[in-house]
């Protein structure tokens, strides 16, 4: 969470990946918060949060906080990582 928010800070990137589970500092939706609210490198940078979880509640939950993917992309990208993780 801080290691995350520190990086942000420092240095634009293309998407930023956050795991659901941060063990340290901020939870992942404080974590978006901050780096949206506080990065001028990052503020509309896209973000994708990543979690091992197969619970559907869980998954739709995260999504009420990603921006800019509409829900129909962020279905996609949650299709086409399961679709990856069968072929490997």
């Amino acid at each position: 969470g801080n290691s995350g928010l520190e990086l942000a800070l420092m240095r634009r990137y293309d998407a930023i990946l956050i795991d659901k589970n941060l063990t340290q500092g901020f939870n992942y939706q404080e974590l978006i918060v901050r780096i949206q609210k506080d990065s001028e490198l990052n503020h509309a940078t896209p973000i994708i949060i990543m979690t091992q979880h197969n619970d559907m509640h869980k998954m739709q939950e995260a999504m009420q906080c990603v921006k800019p993917f509409t829900k129909q992309d962020t279905l996609k990208l949650i299709d086409s990582v399961n679709r990856l993780k069968r072929n490997i």
